[in-house]
């Protein structure tokens, strides 16, 4: 499975962890499911991982098709913050449209080069929850 998520409900965090190749289906049924599950708490912070991506194959429309249901899903929640690991230019790219669809809205998105950088803008120790095995690919 390309796409993996975590809610680890004492940490207030969901990770988010992906691998391979990533698809539109897959990168919307991974947020329909997520937004869906009873155990999801919205003021929850956010990190998606995308260090263990091989090909990023979302469309610029999916991108904009979920920042659309973001910003119905989030009307109205807490602040939280979605920190976006991208070290591959093509997905840091499709990770700063998504960041200005849903600018203004709960959660504040930052987009990051490093795992450790995001990790330290959620205020949470790059350990914890430990990283998956994955070198910086960024070119």
């Amino acid at each position: 499975m390309p796409v993996t998520v975590k809610i680890l409900t004492p940490l207030k965090l969901v990770v988010v962890d992906c691998s391979g190749v990533v698809t539109d289906n897959d990168w919307l049924d991974t947020f329909s499911r997520l937004w869906a599950n009873p155990a999801f708490d919205r003021s929850s912070d956010k990190l998606i991982d995308t260090r263990r991506v091989e090909r990023f194959e979302v469309k610029s429309a999916t991108i904009f098709r979920l920042g659309a249901e973001a910003r119905k899903v989030y009307e109205g929640q807490p602040k939280s913050k979605t920190a976006v690991v991208a070290p591959l230019p093509e997905i840091h790219g499709v990770a700063r449209q998504h960041q200005l669809i849903t600018e203004g809205i709960a959660p504040e998105t930052q987009v990051f080069w490093t795992y450790e950088d995001a990790c330290a803008w959620l205020g949470r120790n790059p350990e914890n929850p430990p990283p998956p095995a994955a070198e910086d690919r960024r070119k």
